[in-house]
């Protein structure tokens, strides 16, 4: 699609993403930062959107293997542990193509709790632009309403206490 066409397509309709809630040992969550509209700066779970004609499962072996640089043998084993958290609205005032057009993400985060082994086949730098963080901490990184909703749900599924804010798994925040 071109990008003429993509940013009217952003301009008229929600797009649909999924991301994966990835969890260590440890209950620490992985993030990284975004370095594009919309939500530039944010810390986000590692996702991307689902394209045209591509199905569920393969937009989130794509993703995997694109966010999170494993081996396609790997994530078809991680697609058994993953598990559906619901769906979420994501609306934010800006976009890839302009500060004033709007975006909608409609989103499908999967929870993948990881063993220690697993953990050490990802290839990801940890630093500057993606760490592993306590979900409390994740809750308040940087005041953005998405933590503390997904940490609020995560905790939710996972049956832990949370000291992050309540929320439910179908509300809606905006950025």
């Amino acid at each position: 699609m071109l990008a003429h066409e993509f940013a009217s397509a952003v301009a008229a309709l929600p797009l649909v993403s999924v991301d994966w809630v990835v969890t260590n040992p440890d209950g620490k969550l992985l993030l990284g930062q975004r370095i594009n509209a919309p939500a530039r700066g944010w810390w986000f779970t590692p996702g991307g959107r689902i394209r045209k004609n591509e199905a569920l499962v393969q937009a989130l072996q794509r993703v995997t293997r694109e966010e999170l640089g494993l081996a396609p043998d790997f994530c078809g084993q991680l697609l058994g542990k993953a598990r559906l958290m619901g769906a979420w609205d994501h609306f934010y005032p800006d976009s890839a193509f302009s500060p004033s057009v709007s975006t909608h993400y409609v989103n499908l985060p999967h929870w993948l709790p990881l063993s220690w082994a697993e953990v050490a086949l990802f290839k990801l730098p940890m630093g500057e632009q993606t760490q592993w963080l306590a979900m409390a901490a994740a809750g308040r990184c940087g005041q953005k309403p998405a933590r503390a909703c997904l940490c609020s749900a995560l905790c939710d599924l996972v049956s832990r206490p949370c000291k992050t804010p309540s929320a439910r798994m179908n509300a809606s925040f905006s950025g």
